[in-house]
C-alpha cells in the first residue's frame, strides 16, 4: 500500500502484516523437540490474503491465494473477539451488518501463516 500526502482517505494509514510460524525439529535425549520461530513482515502483493473493501459497510471480502482451510477472527478495539469463522477456498465474504461502526482487527490464520489487517466499518 502506498501512502501519498494528498491521500486523505480514513484508512490511508491502514496497514496489514503477516506472521509466519516455522517449526524446527531436533532430537534431545531421545525426544523430538520442535522449536518455533516467527517471521513477521508487512503485507505486500505476495501476501497470502487480501482483504477489501476498507473502509467496509456491509461485508468484507477475503481472497486467499491457496485453497487451504483458514480461520478468520475479528477483534474490536478492546481486543475482544467478536466474530470467528472457518473458511476454505479462494474467495469468502464476512457479513458485517451485525457489528457497530468502528475499528477492528481482522486476523486470518492458516496452517503456517497468520495475517492481520485493520478494518474500518462505517
Amino acid at each position: 500500500m502506498t501512502n501519498n500526502e494528498n491521500d486523505k482517505s480514513p484508512c490511508s494509514d491502514a496497514r496489514a502484516f503477516f506472521l509466519q510460524l516455522n517449526l524446527t525439529s531436533l532430537t534431545l535425549g531421545g525426544s523430538q523437540v520442535f522449536t518455533p520461530s516467527v517471521v513477521e513482515g508487512e503485507a505486500t502483493e505476495d501476501s497470502p490474503f487480501s482483504i477489501y473493501p476498507n473502509p467496509a459497510h456491509n461485508y468484507v471480502t477475503i481472497t486467499n491465494k491457496s485453497d487451504l482451510l483458514y480461520e478468520a477472527s475479528l477483534y474490536n478495539i478492546m481486543g475482544i473477539k467478536v466474530l470467528e469463522l472457518d473458511f476454505a477456498g479462494n474467495r469468502n465474504y464476512i457479513d458485517l451488518t451485525s457489528l457497530s461502526p468502528g475499528t477492528y482487527l481482522l486476523r486470518c490464520l492458516s496452517n503456517r501463516v497468520s495475517y492481520a489487517k485493520k478494518i474500518i466499518i462505517e
